[in-house]
């Protein structure tokens, strides 16, 4: 692996994970579209995985309210879990729409992508995706994650429940921008 593309993940991922801090989703696709800039997509996905799951577990614990969002939201968390398979599960605008305060509301995402991600990494290994370099980039993924992460959460935290919905809402609305140009 180049200089370039370490340094490529370790930005992709301080990025992401500063956008999973603040308003708690966004990582894949910005993590994603920033790889693809030096690595194949297929490396991008599959270096993304283990940092997404690791910030979706914190983000699920973080906050206090897990055995209460966990019941609340299992169903939904299992349905998804099988329906990844085949297609996306759109829920954002529906998570967005139970008007949970804003700390709930992330914690609430990080249960339900937890989930998610988890079965998309079975889906990948089935696949053959994971090798030994995208397997050791995932990992280190993890520190420059995390700390984009940390940095994302004290943002939210100054943010006015107010500003937060806005931020919420432009992030969906540029992750849906983000995912139709590969349509393009």
């Amino acid at each position: 692996m180049s200089l370039l593309q370490i340094v490529v993940i370790a930005v992709a991922f301080i990025v992401a994970g500063f956008a999973k801090g603040a308003i708690g989703m966004g990582m894949p696709p910005i993590a994603i579209g920033l790889l693809s800039f030096a690595l194949p997509l297929e490396s991008a996905i599959a270096i993304m995985v283990l940092p997404t799951m690791f910030t979706n577990i914190w983000q699920a614990i973080y906050g206090g309210g897990f055995v209460v969002l966990m019941r609340r939201f299992a169903p939904m968390a299992f349905t998804a879990m099988a329906a990844i398979v085949l297609a996306a599960v759109p829920f954002l605008p529906y998570m967005q729409s139970l008007e949970m305060n804003r700390h709930e509301l992330v914690q609430a995402l990080g249960i339900m992508f937890l989930f998610i991600i988890g079965m998309l990494a079975v889906v990948l290994a089935w696949q053959g995706a994971y090798h030994i370099t995208n397997l050791a980039s995932s990992v280190a993924a993890i520190a420059p994650t995390m700390a984009g992460v940390w940095l994302g959460q004290h943002a939210r935290r100054r943010l006015s429940p107010e500003t937060f919905r806005k931020a919420f809402i432009f992030g969906m609305f540029a992750v849906g921008l983000h995912m139709s140009r590969g349509l393009l």
